[in-house]
């Protein structure tokens, strides 16, 4: 299973459970995929950070980063991503690498309580 296929069954599960009954939200970034130099610059520029989470959940008064992997071994987090995850960490917030629906579920469900 790939990174994507991962994050979109999570996405589904999460819609299905909380999102559709009004208990929290479920944004994705587009970090991912090649741009040519200009597309990439003008993202930037509007505010595209590298290194950003995958997939942020919000409920009230709190907010989850993810950041989506593979069970694969090389499948490890960048360096961009690992000095995003420092800063949100600094700025209190809760951030979890996830490989799995399974895990991700389970995450997500503690979180949600």
């Amino acid at each position: 299973m790939t990174e994507s296929d991962i994050q979109k069954s999570c996405v589904d599960w999460f819609t299905l459970k909380y999102q559709n009954r009004g208990l929290g939200l479920i944004v994705s970034i587009p970090n991912e995929g090649r741009r040519n130099a200009r597309t990439g610059g003008r993202l930037k520029r509007m505010g595209l950070k590298a290194g950003f989470p995958d997939l942020q959940i919000i409920k009230e008064k709190d907010i989850l980063f993810v950041e989506m992997k593979t069970l694969r071994r090389n499948s490890q987090t960048s360096d961009k991503q690992d000095a995003v995850h420092v800063v949100l960490r600094q700025l209190k917030h809760k951030i979890v690498i996830c490989r799995s629906i399974e895990e991700f579920i389970a995450v997500v469900d503690k979180f949600m309580k």
